[in-house]
C-alpha cells in the first residue's frame, strides 16, 4: 500500500499523498499530518477501484468558494501586504457571488464568457481585466492541484482584450483649475482651498491627501517636501500605515510657498485637537466616512466654477494635470514616476506617453538655429519650402 511521503517546504515537514493511477503517479495534495495524508490515499484507492478518478468525490473538485479560501489565498506571497490582499477579495467577491458554490470542476468556458460579458456591460475595462485575470488565477491553482484542464485555457473561451492604457485623458484645463479654487476662495471656504492646492502641486491620490497629517511636512529651506507614507481607510474610517503600492511610500519636492500655505492652514484655520492629527478633517464631523460624502463635497465646488460634474471631471485630473504639466516642464519620466507612487517607470510611461509625444517638435526650430550657422541653411526657416 502506498504511504505518505515525507516533504521540506518552507522549513515545515508536510505529507504528500500520491497513488498510481492509469501507470502514472498521481498527486492528490500535500497534508500537515501523515495520518490526513494516509486517510486521502485510502480514499483514493476506494475511488479507483470504484472506477472514478483519484482525486475527487463526484466531479472531483471542491466548491470555487473553498478553492478560493484554503488553496488560493494561502498560496498567496506571504509578503503581500493588506491592502493587496483586501483588493484581490474585493476583486473576487464579484466572481464568488455567481460561482461559489459550484464545483470548479464543473465550470465551462461558455459559462465564464457569459458572465465576464455581463459583468463588462455594468462595470470599467480595466475592472473586467482584473476580474477575469483573479479568475483565471484561483481556477489555475485548482486546475494544478486537482488535476483537470482549466475551462479558460479552453480555444471556446475569449480573453477580455485589455484596455488601452497609455492614453488617459486629461479633461480638466488649467484654467478649469484656475476657477475651481478661485471659487473656493470667493466663498472663503479655506478648507477645500487647501486642498485644491495641495492636490495641484503634489500630485497625490484622494486617499492619501486625506491621510495626510502635520508631521509629513518639512525641510530645509528651497529642500521643502511633503512625507506620503500613510492613506485614509473609508472602510476602517481609519489612518491606515500603507500607500496603494509600495512605491506609493515616498517624499514629494514641494515649493517653499506651497509650506507656508499649509502652514497657515495649520494654524489659523484647521480645527484644534482633530481625530488622527489629520490634516484636512471635515468640516461637520470627526472623519471622512464615506468616499460618496467627499464627491458629492467636491462636485458642489465644480458647480461654484460653474463646471457641471461627470465622471471624467473626478477630482483623479488634479493628478493628471499634475503629471501632464511636470512632463511638459520637463520633467523626467523616472522622476515623475517616483513622485506619483507608480509602481514603476514603464506604468507612468504608457499613461502619458501622449504627453511626450505632443512635446516632440517643441524647440526644433530654436534647437536648429543654436546648432548650426544660419547660412548652413540657407535660413530655411524664413522661407517657404518649394
Amino acid at each position: 500500500m502506498a504511504k505518505a511521503e515525507p516533504r521540506l517546504r518552507d522549513g515545515k515537514t508536510v505529507y504528500l499523498a500520491r497513488v498510481h493511477y492509469k501507470g502514472k503517479k498521481e498527486t492528490l495534495g500535500y497534508y500537515d499530518t501523515e495520518d490526513e495524508a494516509d486517510d486521502q490515499i485510502r480514499r483514493a484507492k476506494d475511488r479507483i477501484k470504484a472506477g472514478k478518478p483519484p482525486w475527487a468525490d463526484g466531479d472531483g473538485t471542491p466548491t470555487l468558494s473553498k478553492v478560493v479560501e484554503e488553496d488560493f489565498f494561502p498560496s498567496l506571497n506571504a509578503a503581500l501586504k493588506q491592502s493587496t490582499r483586501d483588493d484581490y477579495r474585493s476583486t473576487l467577491k464579484n466572481i464568488l457571488d455567481v460561482f461559489g458554490d459550484n464545483t470548479v470542476g464543473s465550470l465551462t468556458a461558455k459559462q465564464i464568457n457569459g458572465f465576464l460579458t455581463t459583468f463588462g456591460e455594468t462595470h470599467s475595462g480595466n475592472y473586467l481585466h482584473k476580474t477575469s485575470t483573479r479568475f483565471y488565477q484561483v481556477l489555475g491553482v485548482a486546475s494544478r492541484k486537482y488535476r483537470f484542464i482549466n475551462p479558460m485555457d479552453d480555444p471556446d473561451f475569449t480573453k477580455p482584450t485589455m484596455p488601452n492604457r497609455s492614453r488617459v485623458a486629461i479633461t480638466l484645463t488649467k484654467e478649469q483649475t484656475n476657477a475651481i479654487v478661485q471659487a473656493t476662495l470667493d466663498h472663503e471656504d479655506h478648507l477645500w482651498t487647501t486642498m485644491f492646492t495641495v492636490m495641484l502641486l503634489t500630485g497625490v491620490r484622494r486617499s492619501e491627501l486625506l491621510g495626510l497629517t502635520p508631521d509629513c511636512w518639512g525641510g530645509d529651506a528651497g529642500k521643502m517636501t511633503v512625507h506620503i507614507y500613510r492613506q485614509w481607510d473609508w472602510d476602517k474610517r481609519a489612518l491606515v500605515p500603507n500607500t496603494k503600492t509600495e512605491q506609493g511610500k515616498r517624499y514629494i519636492p514641494i515649493d517653499d510657498d506651497l509650506y507656508v500655505f499649509v502652514r497657515e492652514w495649520i494654524d489659523k484655520y484647521r480645527p484644534t485637537n482633530p481625530k488622527f492629527d489629520l490634516l484636512f478633517p471635515p468640516p461637520n464631523s470627526e472623519v471622512w466616512t464615506s468616499e460618496s460624502s467627499w464627491t458629492r463635497a467636491y462636485q458642489v465646488r465644480l458647480k461654484w466654477a460653474g463646471i457641471k460634474p461627470s465622471r471624467d471631471k473626478s477630482a483623479h485630473q488634479f493628478r493628471h494635470l499634475y503629471a501632464a504639466t511636470s512632463l511638459r516642464s520637463g520633467v523626467p519620466i523616472d522622476v515623475l514616476s517616483q513622485r506619483l507612487g507608480h509602481r514603476d517607470n514603464s506604468f507612468t510611461l504608457d499613461r502619458y506617453i501622449h504627453i511626450l509625444q505632443e512635446a516632440n517638435r517643441q524647440g526644433v526650430d530654436k534647437l536648429t538655429a543654436s546648432l548650426v550657422p544660419p547660412a548652413v541653411l540657407n535660413r530655411a526657416w524664413q522661407r517657404p519650402i518649394q
